[in-house]
């Protein structure tokens, strides 16, 4: 058995397959198809979660930023599943997940994180978390699968080209801006 937090701190029991062996963690052929976004500042820990997510089947991508994820969300495909870090650059793991779940994007997003205050974990399940899991940080594989296993059918993004399109109205690569950049907003008002 695996357990992970919910919103009051309750801790839910998932249960591992008995006839499974812990170290077989080839994806089932009858499992569906699972897309998972893995968000934390950590290389290595992003990178374990990647890799055991690939092993069990699950197309994965990381990232280390919330910008990043945002982009990636607004212009590819559903994710089934995001492990998001609590404590990310600029926008953390508690802003991202308000913003997901005010944008109504239909996923199941795992806080993943190390020692949480209770008033850290409510603020962070109060933005729309569904579950926590801290203190095991890579999560294990047993974990993984676990969670891998009990996530939810894929739902559509009904909001999809709403945000799509505002993020693409933003996001203008033709203008040098941003760090390391020499342009000025003087110099971008004498282009329009």
């Amino acid at each position: 058995m695996v357990s992970i937090s919910d919103h009051k701190g309750k801790q839910i029991m998932l249960s591992d397959s008995e006839d499974s062996e812990d170290d077989d963690l080839s994806p089932s052929p009858h499992r569906k198809i699972i897309r998972a976004l893995v968000v934390h500042h950590d290389d290595h820990i992003g990178k374990v979660h990647e890799v055991t997510l690939n092993r069990l089947g699950v197309e994965t991508r990381s990232v280390k930023t919330s910008q990043e994820a945002i982009k990636i969300i607004c212009i590819e495909e559903v994710y089934d599943l995001i492990l998001l870090g609590r404590y990310l650059p600029v926008i953390d793991g508690v802003q991202m997940t308000k913003m997901l779940r005010d944008m109504e994007y239909p996923t199941t997003i795992v806080g993943v994180t190390r020692f949480l205050t209770e008033v850290q974990r409510e603020e962070f399940f109060s933005a729309g978390l569904d579950g926590c899991i801290d203190n095991e940080a890579p999560l294990t594989d047993k974990t993984l699968a676990c969670i891998v296993e009990s996530i939810p059918r894929r739902q559509t993004w009904k909001k999809r080209n709403f945000y799509s399109t505002i993020y693409k109205s933003f996001h203008r690569p033709s203008v040098p801006f941003g760090p390391g950049s020499t342009a000025t907003s003087r110099d971008i008002s004498k282009k329009d």
